[in-house]
């Protein structure tokens, strides 16, 4: 399973996971990558029941909490993303990505602060992470703080140079500056 999602095979993926909770229903694994590979396919209801299940089999699945914040915050769910992450967290502790993910709903919501704080505590935990990083110079970027967020979209892209969400984005800093 976890090989075709790679490739995009999803029809492939979807086939061995229903086989291996066939053969074991309480399989949480299997099912919380079954959920991540409908969310990946954008059928997000069936994404939400296979997390919902995932966290009910083992209630410290802090991946199963992550990905259903993901499902929540592309549905525009931001407060019961923000749920999903503050578990995902609570079950994970130096989950950065959980906490960033947390920082992008709150700055969703434009809830610069509370965005910001999040995304320093990830960028503490992880000091390459280029997409917090880049998040948090949006975050800047749309409070008008153009320096800090050159600063940070400059810091991504040095950490990836191909990084074209953050170049775009530095362009937009320049061009609002």
């Amino acid at each position: 399973g976890e090989t075709y999602r790679q490739k995009g095979e999803y029809d492939k993926a979807l086939a061995d996971f229903d086989r291996a909770i066939e053969l074991d229903p309480q399989y949480d694994w299997a099912i919380s990558r079954r959920g991540e590979t409908y969310r990946q396919k954008g059928e997000y209801d069936k994404a939400l029941a296979d997390f919902d299940r995932a966290i009910e089999l083992d209630q410290d699945n802090h991946w199963a909490y992550e990905q259903r914040g993901r499902v929540l915050s592309s549905l525009g769910r931001h407060d019961e993303a923000i749920r999903a992450f503050d578990e995902a967290e609570r079950t994970g502790p130096n989950c950065f990505s959980c906490v960033a993910l947390r920082g992008e709903a709150y700055r969703q919501k434009d809830e610069y602060d509370k965005a910001l704080a999040d995304f320093d505590r990830a960028i503490e935990l992880n000091p390459q992470y280029d997409w917090a990083i880049s998040r948090r110079g949006e975050t800047y970027r749309q409070k008008g703080e153009y320096d800090k967020a050159l600063a940070d979209f400059d810091r991504a892209i040095e950490l990836d140079p191909q990084y074209d969400w953050a170049i775009s984005r530095r362009g937009e800093t320049y061009r609002q500056k």
